[in-house]
Formats: C-alpha cells, sequence, structure tokens
C-alpha cells in the first residue's frame, strides 16, 4: 500500500497572505490541526496548532530564561518573533518541511512520521500538494488489517506449532533450541526459557498473531541473567 492510496485529498489550504486571525479561526471552525499554505498550487509551507501556540495577543509569548538566551542566535529570536507577532501564515508557518512522494510505502511515511516527530507528511509530486497523511490515516489502515484478519483460519495443530515457530524465528526472537510450542485443539502451548520478560511477552504476542490460534498459556520462563550471559 502506498501513500497515495491512503491519503486525503480534500484538504482545507490557506495562501501565504491569510492573516493569522482567520487560520486561527478556520482551525477551530473546522476542527483541524493543520492547514498547508499553497501558492499558485505549489506547497511552500505549513502551519498546525504548534506554530500559533505562542502568541503575543495571549499573552503566551515564549519568555526564554537569561541562560537559554544566552545560546540563542538572532536566527532563533528572527523567528520566535515571528511566531508571535507574524500577521499573515507566511510568516508563521514552517518551511522546512517532511514531504513524500505518491508511490511512497506506508513504512517510508511512518518512518519519517517517527524519525522527524511530527504527526502529518504532505504528498507531493513535481512541488504540487496531492494530499496528506496523518497518523489517523495509518490508524484506518490498521483498523481494516485488523477487521481483515479476523477472520477464522483452519489449521491443524502441527501446522499452528509450526506456524508460531517460523514466527518467532522470522522475528528474532527467542531461539528455537530452548522453546517448545504444543498446539491443542487450537490452543498455543509455550515452554521454555527466554533471556527477559519482554522477550517472553514477545513470543506470546507472536504466538497470538498466527491466524488459527484459539488461545495461548504461556509457560516460558526468564532465564538468570547468570546463565545467559547478559549482565
Amino acid at each position: 500500500m502506498r501513500a497515495r492510496d491512503i491519503m486525503t485529498t480534500d484538504i482545507v489550504t490557506v495562501a501565504p497572505s491569510t492573516a493569522v486571525s482567520a487560520l486561527a479561526q478556520l482551525l477551530v471552525e473546522r476542527r483541524i490541526s493543520a492547514a498547508p499554505v499553497v501558492d499558485d498550487g505549489r506547497l511552500v509551507g505549513l502551519v498546525s496548532e504548534g506554530d500559533l501556540l505562542h502568541r503575543e495577543e495571549t499573552g503566551t509569548e515564549s519568555r526564554p530564561s537569561w541562560w537559554q538566551e544566552l545560546f540563542r542566535s538572532t536566527e532563533d529570536r528572527a523567528r520566535a518573533y515571528l511566531k508571535a507577532h507574524g500577521q499573515r501564515a507566511a510568516d508563521v508557518m514552517t518551511t522546512r518541511l517532511v514531504t513524500a512522494g505518491p508511490d511512497a510505502a506506508l513504512s517510508e511515511i511512518a518512518e519519517l512520521m517517527e524519525r522527524h516527530h511530527v504527526k502529518r507528511v504532505p504528498v507531493v509530486e513535481d512541488g504540487r500538494l496531492l494530499g496528506l497523511v496523518a497518523r489517523t490515516d495509518l490508524l484506518r489502515v490498521l483498523v481494516k488489517a485488523v477487521e481483515q484478519t479476523s477472520e477464522p483460519v483452519g489449521l491443524s495443530d502441527q501446522q499452528l506449532a509450526q506456524a508460531v515457530l517460523d514466527e518467532v524465528q522470522k522475528a528474532g526472537l527467542a531461539t528455537t533450541t530452548t522453546l517448545n510450542v504444543i498446539a491443542t485443539d487450537g490452543t498455543v502451548g509455550l515452554w521454555g526459557f527466554v533471556a527477559s520478560e519482554t522477550e517472553r511477552h514477545a513470543v506470546e504476542v507472536a504466538a497470538r498473531s498466527i491466524k488459527g490460534a484459539k488461545a495461548v498459556d504461556n509457560h516460558l520462563s526468564v532465564r538468570p541473567p547468570y546463565l545467559t550471559g547478559a549482565y
């Protein structure tokens, strides 16, 4: 699945000349947290609620302490002043945007969001805005995937046990030499040793993820550090 498959195309955009007061009203009335700034069809910036957080009108303008001021450059001061006093979208918008192309995989989009700490990624092609992928769009894909995988699958107990072992091995979790999986009437029993409580939990989740697993009985034991070498 690609960005073009899940992006929102019905986007509320503003012009660089849009007044900050009108922009704030638009965010409130449309119940959106950000608006792309478009000039002649080309994406030039993005204004989010965070860009309007520290405003002179509301008395929330940022006031750095004296020691923070020591480390602020003229550029930092200029940006902060624009955020607090700017009257147009062009004054307050974020221009260093994290964008993706329409054929970007969802894994790439998620990685961009995590790495750059952003909640949305504009989808652009040749500089023109095509859509927007937000975290909620990824959540919708998750909901749909869960619904599709909820259908019952018929596996023999032997096939079920092997599927669990294959999943554990693929994920690089507990070594299969210390793990014993026994399936009985669709219930997966986990026996053996793991290196940590986190690994114990992860193996159980791996077992539950297999279609056809009705239940999981986790009897795994955490091996003491002096026996695993994990000091």
